[in-house]
């Protein structure tokens, strides 16, 4: 029997949003994006909790979009879900830090993990966690419904499923990357989005009604 996914919480889309380049180089968000999409391959990068390298996917709905960009950009690459666990991808297991440390993760798999402190964590095991070098005393990433690929992803044109830019007038500029492997039809504007948001918010409180 085929399953048709139909919610409004979950998505048949996972997608890689790039950030600016915080290991001492000068690229930006959009250069980065864009050699990604000359070269045909993200590759992967160390997660800080593990040390181990991972591709970073969100399944966060479009709704979220927003803020996600917010907090890295608004130039990302999405794929479907079955594309990339048919490459080795899979959800990432947000666990309680005393779990973490004790156990002897095969290397095959720690980089799956990421500690969970949310906010309302005990006192203790925030203080505790915040011992252990971190900046604060909580780390909660679970609204990113995070999925990660160990290794490099090489794509093809044909596999992507949508491409998220920051402007309109941006998407021809893009397509010429591709040199028109990818079509307008698949380049979002995130510029677009938020004015749609803000002329008809569909999760926030009007409060000049």
């Amino acid at each position: 029997m085929s399953f048709e996914l139909c919610r409004p919480d979950q998505s048949r889309y996972l997608a890689h949003f790039t950030k600016c380049n915080s290991r001492g180089g000068k690229s930006s968000a959009k250069d980065i994006f864009k050699k990604i999409l000359s070269d045909k391959t993200i590759k992967a990068h160390s997660v800080p909790w593990t040390k181990g390298p991972a591709v970073c996917f969100t399944e966060c709905p479009w709704t979220s979009m927003t803020n996600h960009a917010n907090n890295y950009s608004p130039y990302g690459i999405g794929f479907t879900k079955k594309y990339i666990y048919e490459r080795g991808g899979n959800p990432v297991f947000y666990v309680r830090p005393e779990i973490f440390s004790k156990q002897e993760w095969d290397v095959s798999i720690i980089n799956y993990f990421t500690p969970f402190v949310p906010k309302y964590a005990p006192e203790d095991t925030k203080a505790e966690f915040k011992k252990n070098g971190f900046e604060q005393d909580y780390l909660d990433y679970s609204h990113e419904r995070e999925w990660r690929l160990l290794e490099n992803l090489e794509f093809d044109y044909a596999d992507i499923s949508f491409l998220v830019v920051d402007k309109a007038e941006e998407i021809e500029e893009i397509v010429k990357v591709t040199n028109g492997g990818v079509s307008t039809n698949l380049i979002l504007p995130m510029s677009t989005y938020k004015m749609i948001e803000s002329l008809w918010p569909v999760h926030k409180i009007d409060t000049t009604l």
